[in-house]
């Protein structure tokens, strides 16, 4: 448990509540108790004024006199040895005269209190610039440690089945699980479920017909009772009358939008708690990675629609469109896209897109599939909109004509209103989105995205999964905008199309440049260290996944994607201030460049004194270290020594010599 410092209070810190600790919670203005139960911390920020420093110790210490009540968890962090049966102990007015208070500042911290974090930077594990020349030998053995990931390992990796489990259960989709170990069948049969709309203040139950109606502003608790029961056949094929009946069950998923705010999630974390009498499992779901066995919950009828429930992203006449996401028809789900436009139109996608030419009636119901939508993609979207047309919901805010038909369109069948509604010029209508329609490739493959990550001693490449993918059938969109720009920034993430492939290369936040994380600093030739084993991997990648012909791959940039990469995504944001930021590096709109050569450069060994003095500097330079990327020659002409004799000057020598011929 975390609390923020607020005043003459200790506020929850809704974020990180009940979770482990991350690095990126402890910002420099920010005064932090931390509850482990046998040790509680005053952390505070090196921009925290005293009488709030004061006022953090004084809270703290009355909290840990208030004792504890771990009554309702499964386990006592004072005692974890003791059984859960033993619920005395599990509670008391004191706490024992052992636990630990401490107070921590900033960038002072005890291993004791670092090893709570889930991602607390390790130190000795970071490549760094050393300051002394001799331990620069040091610094490039570090680096050349590291080594590219194994590609061939990456393409041998196949993703399982989904597999939720709850209680010790399996509960695979939500409908069956196979144990293929023990050879055991289970059905999972949903006995009813229960939805609450959440807000900062309040929640309320909705009717029935409200169940599946979400809206990306808002939070939602949705109560699950189940039964989990295991089948079996007698020998004449009929159903067993000696296998046992499983047991009533219950769970709550408790639904965020990501256009809900911070304190309303953890609003609604919080009243999952209140709401479970029955004290099962809770499942986070957020927006987007709705696992299979909550999408089976609705149906096939879920609807994710714009805004929030009180105040509605859409009313009134005009567009909307809908992207349909899952890949059967039970797990369908309609995704309301924020701006209708062709520019969000996918050729391996299908939309619903309704037309109202009032205020409040639907006059028109589009059904659109793209060039190279699979049959199932297909099957999905019918099922959605079928669905859609018979449980009309009243979340829509519009009536339906009398008895609307759905108008079903292929990409480049469209007639010439439909482009014009949308914003768009049919004639042109190819250039306002990356159309497949020509494309004479295949497309029966699931894209695959990974994070590439160099911050221990090892490089690693982690893989981001569709959270509702299936084995039998491909996944056109199988992950989100988020995962990139979610992402632990400066970050780098290498996604393979199987046509062609893309490194993608995060951006330096700015907060973390305000705090003096500048292009000077070691962090940066970490980051270079990272690009350079991502580039290397990926070109590694691609030879392995196709050797007569492997696909190109390209660098691009964060805030100014090429529309054949946005195309990649289900929905595509622009993020102004992003571009900005990489404008200012030198990056252009749209740009995407070989990496093949961007990982030459990035690998070059020596450039002149001029292209060392230039702003910004050439790519994969250490700028700690210009003078040591001039040649001997160079060198010697700059310096009037050898390196040899150079490095042998104490720093402060050393500083000076860059310093007068401007390479410090």
């Amino acid at each position: 448990m975390v609390y923020q410092v607020e005043g003459e209070a200790l506020v929850p810190y809704d974020k990180y509540w009940g979770m482990q600790p991350r690095f990126e919670m402890l910002k420099p203005d920010k005064a932090l108790v931390f509850n482990f139960g046998s040790e509680l911390y005053v952390w505070l920020g090196k921009q925290v004024p005293p009488e709030q420093r004061v006022v953090a110790v004084r809270l703290a210490e009355e909290r840990s006199r208030e004792g504890f009540d771990y009554s309702e968890c499964d386990i006592n962090p004072l005692y974890p040895k003791v059984g859960v049966t033993a619920v005395s102990s599990r509670d008391s007015s004191d706490r024992p005269n052992w636990t630990l208070l401490a107070k921590v500042n900033q960038h002072m911290e005890p291993v004791l209190f670092r090893e709570k974090f889930l991602d607390w930077p390790d130190d000795t594990k970071l490549i760094r610039v050393k300051k002394q020349a001799q331990e620069e030998s040091k610094t490039a053995a570090s680096e050349s440690e590291l080594k590219p990931c194994d590609a061939k390992i990456l393409l041998q990796q196949k993703p399982e089945e989904p597999d939720l489990e709850l209680s010790g259960s399996h509960l695979g989709r939500g409908l069956e699980y196979v144990d293929t170990i023990e050879r055991r069948h289970y059905e999972i049969s949903t006995l009813g479920i229960k939805v609450w709309h959440t807000t900062e203040y309040e929640h309320r139950a909705l009717p029935k017909t409200s169940y599946g109606q979400f809206h990306s502003g808002d939070t939602y608790v949705i109560r699950w009772q189940y039964m989990v029961t295991q089948t079996g056949r007698q020998l004449t094929g009929e159903r067993s009358r000696y296998i046992p009946t499983g047991r009533e069950r219950c769970a709550y998923f408790f639904w965020q939008g990501r256009g809900s705010t911070v304190t309303e999630q953890g609003a609604c974390a919080r009243l999952t708690v209140e709401l479970d009498e029955e004290r099962g499992p809770h499942v986070r779901v957020l927006e987007g990675k709705e696992p299979p066995c909550f999408l089976n919950l609705f149906k096939g009828k879920m609807v994710v629609h714009k805004g929030k429930r009180e105040v509605p992203g859409s009313s009134g006449s005009g567009w909307r469109m809908y992207f349909v996401a899952g890949e059967v028809p039970s797990e369908a789900a309609l995704v309301e896209v924020s701006t209708p436009g062709t520019q969000h139109l996918r050729s391996r996608a299908s939309y619903v897109i309704l037309h109202s030419k009032s205020e409040s009636t639907v006059d028109s119901v589009y059904l659109w599939h793209g060039a190279h939508a699979a049959k199932h993609t297909r099957d999905t979207a019918d099922h959605a909109s079928n669905a859609l047309l018979e449980d009309w919901p009243e979340e829509m805010h519009l009536t339906l004509d009398s008895d609307p038909e759905i108008i079903e369109l292929d990409e480049g069948t469209e007639p010439n209103e439909f482009w014009e509604g949308l914003g768009g010029d049919h004639k042109r209508k190819q250039h306002l989105f990356h159309s497949l329609l020509d494309s004479t490739l295949e497309y029966n493959f699931t894209p695959r995205l990974f994070h590439a990550t160099a911050v221990s001693k090892t490089f690693e490449v982690q893989e981001i999964l569709c959270p509702w993918r299936r084995t039998d059938v491909p996944c056109a969109y199988p992950f989100l905008q988020s995962d990139l720009y979610e992402a632990q920034q400066p970050a780098v993430l290498f996604l393979d199309n199987k046509h062609e492939m893309y490194i993608w290369q995060g951006w330096w936040p700015q907060d973390l440049l305000d705090d003096g994380v500048t292009p000077a600093s070691s962090e940066k030739v970490r980051w270079n260290t990272t690009r350079r084993l991502a580039m290397e991997t990926a070109l590694h990648y691609a030879q392995e996944s196709n050797s007569s012909n492997p696909p190109s791959v390209y660098l691009v940039f964060a805030g100014l994607e090429p529309v054949e990469f946005t195309s990649l995504f289900p929905v595509w944001e622009d993020h102004d201030d992003i571009a900005q930021i990489m404008m200012k590096e030198g990056k252009s709109q749209g740009e995407k460049r070989s990496v093949q050569e961007t990982l030459a450069e990035l690998t070059k060994v020596h450039y002149s004194l001029e292209e060392l003095k230039q702003d910004p500097l050439p790519e994969g330079v250490d700028p700690r270290r210009l003078e040591a990327y001039l040649s001997d020659d160079e060198f010697e002409t700059v310096f009037e020594c050898t390196k040899t004799k150079f490095y042998e000057l104490p720093v402060w020598k050393q500083n000076k010599q860059k310093e007068r011929v401007g390479l410090f």
